[in-house]
């Protein structure tokens, strides 16, 4: 997960700051007509992207507080002893 959130939020970062570039230089002229970048859609594009990753960020890192993780623990060691109550005892031979 690490990984991929940083690649996807250095992305972001790229976006945005290739829109404040463009948003410099708004129109190149070109013979016989004008070009047109697209500096607001990246930005807006950039930031909306950066919120997405950061709230997703965040359920993650919830998922991961002590209290989340314990009662992950108690819920699997209560699944355990029900799986271990259904499995017959062995029969000592002695």
């Amino acid at each position: 997960m690490g990984k991929q959130w940083i690649r996807k939020y250095a992305l972001a970062i790229a976006k945005e700051m290739l829109g404040q570039v463009r948003g410099k230089f708004a129109s190149i002229p070109i013979p016989g007509n004008d070009v047109t970048l697209n500096a607001s859609d990246l930005l807006s594009q950039a930031k909306e992207e950066q919120t997405a990753l950061k709230e997703e960020l965040k359920a993650q890192l919830e998922k991961l507080t002590y209290s989340a993780l314990v009662e992950s623990d108690s819920t699997m060691a209560e699944n355990a002893q029900a799986i271990m109550g259904h499995v017959p005892m062995g029969i000592y031979v002695g």
